[in-house]
């Protein structure tokens, strides 16, 4: 599913995410989540409020929804118009 990050908190790996044409949805994503954006595996730190993501939910019969890998559609530096930094 795709949609817009509203908010994400690093310290307990939670989000809220309005997904496209949906509903708000609230999540986490686990320790070992792989961060995407196109082919390379970034940071975590790269997901902020106000991002396009793409992620393949996960809605076990017990716990919370979570999710292990996270597709960044938009970067930060790519919304300013600066061009993409090499990690």
């Amino acid at each position: 599913m795709t949609g817009v990050v509203q908010s994400v908190n690093h310290n307990t790996r939670w989000i809220t995410f309005v997904e496209d044409g949906g509903p708000v949805r609230q999540f986490v994503y686990s320790s070992w989540a792989r961060f995407w954006h196109g082919e390379v595996e970034t940071s975590p730190s790269h997901l902020q409020p106000g991002m396009r993501i793409h992620v393949n939910l996960r809605i076990p019969f017990f716990g919370p929804d979570n999710v292990n890998q996270i597709g960044l559609l938009d970067l930060p530096w790519q919304k300013r118009g600066k061009p993409a930094k090499n990690p």
